[in-house]
Formats: structure tokens, sequence, C-alpha cells
């Protein structure tokens, strides 16, 4: 893999539209879409590329106008339910969430999405609230499947319920599982408006993608799992599992090697559209926060380095995620706090400007 599949040259950072939990980038007859799917204590992801004319043909059908543009498109189609269906292209689930109730939601979810053939299954890593929803999917929800990743068993193994509610599902709906690594996960997705889409392994099994540093040493299977780079032209997308960003207890800080990575890769010159801002090299337009929002992750190098414009995290209740240190830091880094709404605010560039729970 070239490095410049990972960071386009004089890259701008793209405008995205967000509606819930929906992060949409569009040309006039295409969409790639990023989905964080509500599954609780967990996580659960949905990417995929959307046929927007066949969507302006539902409209049709339903009797209903086509909308201008994309955001008062997507608006419409919850307002009138506009049916989905032959609209998706391609699509990537990326984690299932914690057990078969939220196995059910992922898999209603992509049924009302339009979704009926999934080109990748994703697993971050091997915990039951990133897994454990994968049997029902497969089960409930015969779509075509056709491949699924994981990071391995090694070196930190998984619990007694990985086999049950992971691996033996797969086998057993004949979906080939290939362990990643930094060799082998570069997928050229797909095309939007001619632009190529690209899904890039940077973390794996405690190795960066271009370094040639020993692999790193943890208690946890958090800090071994797979982390992405998702590009389309000059916007990218980070999503990480459950990577940690501090030394504490069996926790090892992968984010700051690996943001370091991304930084010396990068041949981008980043500039942020709406202030003309130069955002630097290892800019990212937008990310899921590493592990819910917990204490252990989200170190300011990690998000300085990544200066994303907009962060999703994905909790439940159970461990009181996202946790107060973590949004307060979220909070400094947009540093727009006393802001009037009279005039623009400060110049802040390299700042997290939105976030969403």
């Amino acid at each position: 893999m070239k490095l410049s599949r990972l960071s386009a040259k004089a890259a701008l950072c793209c405008l995205l539209l967000f509606i819930g939990s929906l992060l949409t980038l569009s040309t006039s007859g295409q969409s790639l879409e990023i989905h964080t799917i509500n599954v609780g204590h967990g996580d659960a992801a949905l990417i995929l590329k959307r046929d927007i004319d066949t969507v302006r043909q539902r409209f049709l059908e339903n009797g209903v106008a086509v909308p201008a543009d994309l955001l008062t498109l997507t608006d419409s189609i919850l307002k009138y339910n506009i049916p989905l269906t032959n609209s998706v292209r391609y699509a990537i689930v990326i984690d299932f969430g914690d057990n078969q109730r939220h196995g059910t939601k992922v898999g209603n979810y992509l049924t009302r999405q339009g979704v009926t053939h999934v080109q990748k299954l994703i697993l971050s890593h091997d915990h039951q609230d990133h897994y454990g929803g994968l049997s029902m999917l497969l089960r409930s929800f015969p779509f075509t499947y056709d491949n699924a990743y994981y990071r391995g068993v090694n070196p930190v193994r998984p619990g007694p319920n990985f086999a049950t509610s992971f691996t033996n599902p797969l086998a057993a709906n004949g979906i080939p599982l290939t362990v990643a690594n930094l060799t082998n996960s570069a997928f050229h997705l797909f095309d939007v408006g001619g632009q190529e889409a690209w899904l890039t392994g940077i973390a794996a099994n405690g190795r960066f993608l271009g370094s040639g540093d020993p692999q790193l040493v943890s208690g946890d299977q958090n800090d071994y799992g797979l982390a992405w780079s998702l590009q389309l032209g000059g916007f990218r997308f980070f999503t990480g599992g459950d990577m940690s960003g501090f030394d504490l207890g069996s926790y090892t800080n992968g984010e700051t090697p690996m943001a370091n990575q991304l930084v010396a890769l990068d041949t981008g010159n980043y500039t942020d559209l709406p202030t003309g801002n130069v955002l630097g090299q290892g800019h990212f337009c937008a990310l899921k926060l590493n592990h819910h929002g917990s204490d252990y992750s989200s170190n300011g190098w990690f998000l300085t380095r990544l200066s994303p414009k907009v962060a999703l995290i994905s909790s439940g209740d159970r461990h009181g995620h996202p946790t107060l240190p973590v949004i307060d830091d979220m909070n400094r880094q947009i540093d727009i706090s006393d802001w009037t709404g009279v005039g623009p605010p400060d110049p802040a560039p390299q700042t997290i400007q939105n976030f969403y729970v």
C-alpha cells in the first residue's frame, strides 16, 4: 500500500452533515454514510455507500416531493417513512453490540437502512460489548455476508463466550474469517463521485502502520485491537475500538505512538474549509472516541494531532461513560464556551467543534 492511500496531498477537510448518529458526505448521485447505531453499552457502526438517485425515486413512488438538498432529504426520509430498499451499494458493519438484544437492534437498523448485502463484518477487539450481538444478527437477519475480520486471539486471549458468540456463528454460516494485520488491511471499497473510498488498517495487535517499533506490551486486549482510517478524497474518519491513551493499570497508551505515526506518514496539508485554518499533518475530520469516552482513552496529544471537527461517543450507563474528565477535556478542546453567538468565535485551529453522545 502506498502511503498516499492514507492521505491526499493538499487535501481539504470536507464539510460534514451530521444528522442524529449519521455522518454523510454526498455528491449529486451518491453518498458515503457513517452511522453510529445506538446499542447502549457497547459499539456498533455501519458504513455504507448509498445511491441517492434511487432514494429520490422512492420519494416519487410514495407521492412525496423530492427535497432539494441532502440535509432535507434525510429529515424527510424519517418524516415520511420513505423506504430505502435497493439504495445501498456497499455496506460494512464494525462491531455488533453486547448481547442478542443488541444484535436484533443492529439487524433492524440495517434493514431500515435498506441493507441486504454486507461486504465486510469487522470486530475491533475480543470484548463482549463489541461481539456479543453477532450471533443474533446472523441467525435472524439472513443478509448476504461476504467476509469477516478480527484481530485474532493472541497475545491476550478472549473470554469464554467468544467462540459461541463470534467464531462459531461465522463458521456455521460459511463466512470466511481473516486475522487482520497491517499488510492485509488496505481495502479499496468503492468510488463516490469519481473519488476512491479506502478503508486502511492503522493499528493491529499493538503495532502501528509504518512503524518499526516493537509490539506494544499490554495486559488488556483493548490495546491489541484494530483501528481504521476511512478516507474519501479529503475526508478522513477514525475508529479505533477501545484503544487506550494512558498507562494505567493493565492498560497501555497506544494513542500517542499511533498518532505520531499518522503525523509522520501524512503527506496532506489539511485546511478547515469554513475558517481557512491550517490543520496540519495527522488531521481527521471526524472520529469515534476510543473506549466509549472512558478515563483511560482520548489523551490530549492524540486529540490535538488528529484535530477532529466532530467526535462521536458510543456509550451506555453501565460504567458511567463518557466520564466527566473526558467531557471536560473535550470542552477545553472546543474552547468557545464564552462565545456569545455574535460574530465569529475566537480562532481555534485544532479543536473539536462538535461531539455527540
